[in-house]
This record gives structure tokens, C-alpha cells and sequence, in this order.
């Protein structure tokens, strides 16, 4: 709803699904909207002059005022997640999907015979996908390239499960 990217330091205040935007902006008037992105822009250049106690700051200001969570961007930038979203759990997740993927291709590569092979591959794939589904839609598990990673390590365990890639 509200979102402007200027190079690598871009300003985002995403939320994903309908039901949640909705919801979340009906909350907040016409003045909050355009106040979200100009603070996170300023919690960005205090970040980058190492200003940290104005960074925390604004983060617990956007946090208590708008019930927003700040994630800093790899690249630089932020982005506010409604605070309903549990971030960490989601991180969880995706190290366990990542981790079975990995698991999947060491066990097919200490495979004696393809029945291995496919029976190591199959499992992590279903455990994957019941993992991905399982996560509520409001926060993506597996971030960037994180997923294309999953599905390469997937296919190179021997895995042909469409819905992996």
C-alpha cells in the first residue's frame, strides 16, 4: 500500500495479501500513510550516519504508533511488517526447509541404488511441501533466492516433484 524504492535504500511498508492490507489500512488515516515511509526513510539515514540511538528510536516509535515491525533490508533500507506477522518463526521454517533439502541430497548422494535415491528425495519433498503449505500466507518462509536454492538442491537429490519448482 505504501512503497517507494530508491536504488538499494529503498522505503517499503509491505504487506502481503488482500484481507491483510485491507485490514491494516482501514487502521490507519490518510496522514499515517504517507508519515510510515517518511520515518523509515529517516531511521535509514540515521542508520547510515551509525546515529543507532535515533535508529532504535524510530524503530520502537513506527513499532508502539503503528503497530509495525522494522526489518533492515540486506542491501540497506527497511520494510515494516504488521507486527501479527511472527518473523521469527518464519526464519525457522526456512532453515528447516533448507535443511531438509540439504539432508535429502547428502542421503541421495550416499544412496547405494536410484530406489535410495528416489525414496530420499520423495520424503524431503513431501516433508518440504507440508512445511511450505502449513505457513500462513501473510509472510513468505523461504526469502530471495532462498527458494530457487531449495528447488536446485532438490532436483540435484534426485527429486522431480513440479510443485518444488
Amino acid at each position: 500500500f505504501a512503497d517507494e524504492h530508491a536504488g538499494t535504500g529503498g522505503i517499503e511498508v509491505a504487506l502481503v495479501g488482500d484481507a491483510a492490507r485491507r485490514r491494516f489500512a482501514s487502521d490507519l488515516d490518510g496522514d499515517s500513510l504517507l508519515v510510515i515511509p517518511a520515518l523509515l526513510r529517516t531511521r535509514d539515514m540515521a542508520r547510515q550516519r551509525k546515529n543507532y540511538a535515533l535508529a532504535d528510536s524510530l524503530r520502537e516509535h513506527i513499532r508502539g504508533e503503528f503497530d509495525l515491525e522494522v526489518q533492515d533490508l540486506v542491501g540497506g533500507g527497511s520494510m515494516g511488517l504488521p507486527i501479527s506477522v511472527n518473523i521469527e518463526d518464519a526464519n525457522t521454517l526456512g532453515a528447516e526447509i533448507r535443511e531438509l533439502a540439504r539432508g535429502a541430497l547428502e542421503a541421495s548422494m550416499m544412496a547405494l541404488d536410484y530406489a535410495e535415491v528416489e525414496l530420499a528425495a520423495t520424503s524431503a519433498a513431501a516433508a518440504i511441501l507440508e512445511r511450505l503449505h502449513s505457513a500462513p500466507p501473510s509472510r513468505p518462509v523461504l526469502q530471495g533466492r532462498q527458494h530457487s536454492d531449495v528447488a536446485l538442491t532438490m532436483a540435484l537429490a534426485g527429486s522431480d516433484d513440479v510443485e518444488l519448482f
